[in-house]
Order: C-alpha cells, then sequence, then structure tokens
C-alpha cells in the first residue's frame, strides 16, 4: 500500500486545528505543524513525537521553505483569535497569512490547499440574524465587508465584525489565487463549534 503524503497544519493548538491533527493521524497520515516560537515543548505534549514541528516566528511573513519540504497537503486553519480588535493583526494573521501560505505552497509545488473559512464569510454581519433564518446560502453570497471598511476604525470595538470582514476578505483572495494556479487543488472548508471534526476532511 502507497504511503499517505505529509500533511502541514497551521493553527494547531487551536480548537479547530488541533482536531484536524488528531485525525490525520488516526487515518495514517503523516503531520508536520508550524509553531509559534515557544510553543514547540506544548505540541509534543499534546501530540507526542509523532508530529514533527517547524517554528514559523510570522506566518503572515516569514519563509515557509522548511516547513514545506516534501509536503503534499496544507490544511491552513490558523487565524487571530476571534476577540482581536487589532486591525493590523486581524488583516496580517488572516489575509496576508493565507496568501504567503498559499503562494509558497504553490512554489514548493505542494499539490493541494485546504483554508478553514468561517459562516461570516458569507453573512452580512450587519444582519447576522440572516444566518438562522430559512435562507440557503451559496457561492455567490459574500460578507459585503471591504478592505476600506475594515481599515476605517469604525468596526475596532466590534471584534466579530472585524473577524467576519477579514475572513471574508482572506476567502476571496485566495479564490483568485486558485484562478491564477490551477495546477493547485484548493478547498475551502468551514466548522460548526459544537462538532468541527465532523467538517473538516482531508
Amino acid at each position: 500500500m502507497a504511503s499517505k503524503p505529509l500533511i502541514l497544519v497551521t493553527g494547531a493548538t487551536g480548537y479547530v486545528g488541533a482536531h484536524v491533527v488528531e485525525q490525520a493521524l488516526e487515518v495514517g497520515y503523516p503531520v508536520r505543524v508550524t509553531s509559534r516560537p515557544g510553543k514547540i515543548n506544548s505540541f509534543k505534549e499534546q501530540f507526542g513525537e509523532g508530529v514533527e514541528v517547524v517554528e514559523i516566528i510570522d506566518i503572515a511573513t516569514g519563509d515557509l521553505a522548511n516547513a514545506l519540504q516534501g509536503v503534499e497537503i496544507v490544511i491552513h486553519v490558523a487565524a487571530p483569535h476571534v476577540g482581536e480588535t487589532d486591525v493590523t493583526k486581524v488583516i496580517s494573521g488572516t489575509v496576508d497569512g493565507t496568501l504567503n501560505i498559499a503562494r509558497q505552497a504553490a512554489k514548493a509545488n505542494v499539490k493541494r490547499i485546504v483554508f478553514t473559512s468561517s459562516w461570516s464569510a458569507c453573512v452580512d454581519m450587519g444582519n447576522p440574524a440572516a444566518c438562522f433564518s430559512n435562507y440557503v446560502f451559496t457561492e455567490k453570497d459574500w460578507n459585503p465587508a471591504t478592505a476600506e471598511q475594515l481599515l476605517s476604525g469604525k468596526h475596532n470595538k466590534n471584534p466579530v465584525w472585524l473577524h467576519g470582514a477579514a475572513k471574508s476578505l482572506a476567502e476571496q483572495e485566495i479564490w483568485k489565487f486558485a484562478d491564477k494556479h490551477p495546477e493547485v487543488d484548493v478547498t475551502t472548508s468551514t466548522y460548526q463549534t459544537s462538532n468541527p471534526e465532523s467538517q473538516v476532511q482531508i
């Protein structure tokens, strides 16, 4: 039987990312994770020696060549916490981080990228009640927030709005990237916090 391809997971210390790593290991994938400085030991305590850890100082600007060496699949889960109100950190961690990983993955001949999106990427955060209506969302539905609105400072006290806006912009950028790089299989996924493991599939 052919061995399974190496997977790189970002954001593995988070709730969803940890589930992704656990499930990948359960079905026999070799897993590598990225880690901020100082968290390598906690990764080894959580997942054991079977997970390779590569330290990345800044996912938005860092050189990922070592992390991507030999990788066929990238599952990008890392993102700023929903409570983050520093717009610079929100944009850098969400939009810039996604594009940095995607571009370097393509350069490293990664075959597949899975980007973890959010329900807030398709919902108008000015009318969040719509998410609980009978409306059926499709690929045509986007959170209407713009980069200009995100940078305006008007929503800095609303971290949920900031998160949704950034996730929407990041997903739209990853699809633009996919159009330019047909050699890379790009998938976006979302999750339900009540059962994340059933929502993110490799």
